[in-house]
């Protein structure tokens, strides 16, 4: 049985893919057995490509998940990074110039009434 059933594979670039496949043949006389011996080794080189396909599958997932929870371990250490120095440099920061200047034109005007009401201080 084994040598009348041919398994042939082949493959080809189609779309900037690599597609390969293959084609089962029987030459014999017993045709059903050849049929039910044909389906069988297809059905086995399907399984075996399945198979491989849902582990390679499972490793690229694994791997997404661990370059997300490093990626994200990253972020959260600049965040705090971040926050840390936005505390050291309370006050001082390019974002707070506007209200550190309108707090200071405010301190500004209270020291010229200051000075009008009480001259000689």
């Amino acid at each position: 049985m084994r040598r009348t059933i041919e398994v042939r594979t082949e493959g080809k670039i189609q779309y900037g893919q690599s597609q390969n496949y293959f084609s089962i043949s029987y030459d014999g006389s017993r045709t059903e057995r050849g049929h039910d011996g044909c389906q069988q080794v297809g059905f086995s080189i399907h399984r075996g490509e399945t198979k491989g396909s849902r582990q390679q599958a499972g490793k690229t997932s694994d791997f997404l998940v661990k370059e997300l929870e490093a990626l994200e371990d990253a972020l959260k250490k600049k965040e705090q990074a971040i926050r840390r120095f936005k505390e050291e440099n309370m006050g001082q920061l390019p974002e707070q110039l506007d209200a550190n200047v309108r707090t200071l034109e405010r301190l500004q005007q209270q020291l010229q009434t200051n000075e009008s009401k009480y001259p000689n201080c």
